[in-house]
């Protein structure tokens, strides 16, 4: 069967309100949280480490200890 395993929760973009719902569904359908700048080149607004902290949830994911 074909589908997703995460999705990008944590996004420069995103409202809080867009964050907290992209959480509720990783929660209820047992899906990755993940994270990212979305930077694809020049013309972009948003830059790699742009987002400073990596939220708790990714890193229980990927199990990143720092």
């Amino acid at each position: 069967m074909l589908g997703i395993d995460g999705i990008k929760c944590y996004y420069p973009k995103h409202t809080e309100k867009q964050t907290e719902i992209c959480l509720k569904i990783c929660e209820i359908f047992n899906l990755f949280v993940t994270s990212g700048s979305d930077c694809h080149g020049t013309f972009e607004t948003t830059k790699i480490g742009q987002m400073k902290t990596v939220p708790s949830q990714v890193k229980i994911n990927f199990d990143i200890e720092r």
